[in-house]
């Protein structure tokens, strides 16, 4: 089982985990580009290929602190360009058949096709792509039946051309690995004001284990004031259990 983990502090358990980026054709408007420093790609890079490393060991071969690498990686989870945490399964131990289908959809309509596409709950992969087709659709199904009613129902009545059905018969391997990028575009949102974040040095604070995120110092002391008891709720607390520890 290809498994990463990253547990949310030093102290806690492994959890085990993978992480993903977004890579997303449809939703750029807004955003903004961000450099990733050589620190950002140092912890990437690390929980790429020891995801079982907590931040202690994260920061220590990546010659920084436990809290710079906590705050870095929940920046980058809170701006979307880590998207998720989903265990990942052996293909080889999974049941059920997987399938490729090819389309060819009209120019017009791709962006369009491959959001539907990308709702239905078998299909657990849309592909923009040249050659062929102009569109692939990875399929996971309990049975070729399945398979059937995708291709014969659900993309039935539409403009579009089937191109080829492929259905996998072994998988030899299945590593769902992307390249660092040198820079990304980030979401990043002021807790107190809602209005995105532009710097690439965002204010922020951080209660318990949770990093808040905001636009200016204004917004910043804001918040301060309006949460001030549960803040320091959340820092007696953590302080009474680092004592424990």
């Amino acid at each position: 089982m290809g498994l990463f983990a990253c547990g949310p502090n030093a102290r806690e358990p492994i959890r085990w985990f993978c992480f993903t980026f977004v890579k997303s054709l449809f939703c750029r408007c807004g955003h903004t580009l961000v450099n990733l420093d050589s620190r950002d790609r140092a912890i990437l890079e690390i929980l790429m290929k020891d995801g079982r490393a907590s931040l202690r060991e994260v920061a220590a071969r990546a010659s920084l602190t436990t809290p710079t690498v906590s705050s870095r990686l929940a920046r980058m989870q809170k701006a979307g360009l880590i998207r998720g945490f989903v265990p990942v399964l052996d293909p080889a131990m999974a049941r059920g058949v997987r399938a490729f289908v090819r389309l060819r959809v009209p120019t017009g309509e791709v962006e369009g096709a491959a959001r539907g596409l990308a709702r239905l709950p078998e299909v657990d992969g849309v592909f923009l792509t040249v050659g062929h087709g102009n569109l692939m659709v990875r399929l996971a199904t309990n049975d070729l039946q399945e398979i059937e009613a995708f291709v014969n129902r659900k993309l039935a009545g539409k403009s579009w051309e089937v191109v080829s059905t492929e259905v996998v018969e072994r998988t030899v391997k299945d590593e769902r690995k992307m390249m660092i990028p040198d820079a990304a575009l980030l979401a990043l949102k002021c807790d107190f004001c809602g209005q995105e974040i532009k710097s690439e040095r965002p204010f922020n604070i951080r209660v318990g284990l949770t990093y808040h995120y905001f636009c200016c110092r204004t917004c910043r002391k804001s918040y301060l004031e309006g949460h001030r008891s549960e803040i320091e709720l959340a820092r007696r607390k953590s302080k009474s259990e680092t004592l424990r520890s």
